[in-house]
C-alpha cells in the first residue's frame, strides 16, 4: 500500500492577479494542447523565473569577463590568483 501526504496551502490573491494567471493557464493549455492546473501553471512561471535568472548570471559573468579581457586579464590569470589566495589562507 502507497501513502501520500499531500498538503494544500491557500493563497490570498487580487482578482487581477487571479485573472492573469487563468490567461497564462489558458496560454499554457493553447500552446501545448492539455489542460494545466493551477499550480502547474504556477510552477511553470517559476521555473521561466529560474532560467532567467541563470541566463541573466551567464551575461553578467561574460560581460564582467569581457571588462577583464579588456584590461589583459585572462581566465588562467584569475585561477592562478584563486590559486595563491587559497594557499596563503590555509597557511594561517
Amino acid at each position: 500500500m502507497v501513502s501520500i501526504e499531500c498538503m494544500v496551502t491557500t493563497i490570498q490573491i487580487s482578482e487581477k492577479t487571479k485573472e492573469e494567471l487563468f490567461l497564462i493557464k489558458s496560454r499554457l493549455e493553447l500552446a501545448t494542447g492539455r489542460k494545466f492546473t493551477l499550480e502547474e501553471a504556477i510552477k511553470w512561471l517559476i521555473a521561466k523565473e529560474r532560467r532567467g535568472t541563470a541566463i541573466d548570471r551567464k551575461k553578467i559573468s561574460a560581460e564582467l569577463f569581457g571588462i577583464a579581457s579588456s584590461i589583459g586579464v585572462t581566465l588562467s590569470d584569475v585561477s592562478e590568483l584563486r590559486r595563491e589566495r587559497s594557499s596563503r589562507f590555509e597557511s594561517l
